[in-house]
């Protein structure tokens, strides 16, 4: 492999585009399956950045070795790999996957805690779905009320176009709820979205989605 990577101008550049490839391909398949994994996005973009940099890594081989032309097409497929590593990063970035990880405490405390007027040690974190426009749902435990300024309703609908959409949440994070025909649910404002507040089945649930 390395004889590959290191003695021909575009082998490092093909190990690139064919693992790049190849992850795409597989969260592509994944999400086809009903997202039966929550894809690593953090780990797939390290692979091709880590690949990314060993075309230039191959440059400086060629250099070192006095292989000019070599490392002059080298430099051009660095660049090239680049765009790809961009374009290809956002569209995977884009692609929905369930989320399984609780998102950091800094990000909870500023979106949810801070909005809702809620302590962190009432919020359980359920699922969410990690996209372009996010979605995280957490539980909220006890039965002591919230401090934010709800209002009846949701941007994203009413009636049964709104429990049709919150249906389809839960169950892409499979999160197990019977939404009742007359849904309860009240929204307000947080940063960079909105947060509803969903009760069903006895529980309440704090559901952030980024506009």
């Amino acid at each position: 492999m390395a004889r590959v990577m290191y003695d021909r101008c575009y082998g490092a550049f093909l190990v690139f585009v064919a693992v790049t490839v190849t992850m795409y391909v597989l969260q592509l398949a994944n999400g086809a399956m009903g997202d039966c994994i929550s894809w690593p996005k953090g780990i797939q973009a390290v692979v091709m950045f880590v690949l990314w940099a060993n075309i230039g890594v191959a440059m400086v081989v060629s250099l070192f070795r006095r292989k000019w032309a070599r490392a002059f097409g080298q430099f051009l497929l660095t660049a090239v790999a680049f765009v790809v590593f961009l374009f290809v990063g956002f569209i995977s970035y884009c692609v929905p996957t369930r989320m399984t990880s609780e998102p950091p405490a800094a990000w909870t405390q500023e979106y949810i805690c801070d909005v809702a007027d809620v302590e962190r040690s009432r919020l359980v974190f359920r699922g969410g779905i990690s996209r372009r426009e996010g979605v995280v749902v957490f539980e909220l435990a006890g039965d002591a009320p919230i401090g934010a300024s709800f209002r009846q309703g949701s941007p994203f609908g009413q009636g049964g176009d709104i429990r049709k959409h919150y249906e389809a949440l839960f169950k892409y994070c499979r999160i197990a709820v019977a939404l009742p025909p007359e849904l309860d649910i009240s929204s307000c404002d947080s940063v960079e979205g909105s947060l509803h507040k969903i009760v069903a089945d006895g529980k309440t649930y704090l559901v952030y989605e980024r506009l």
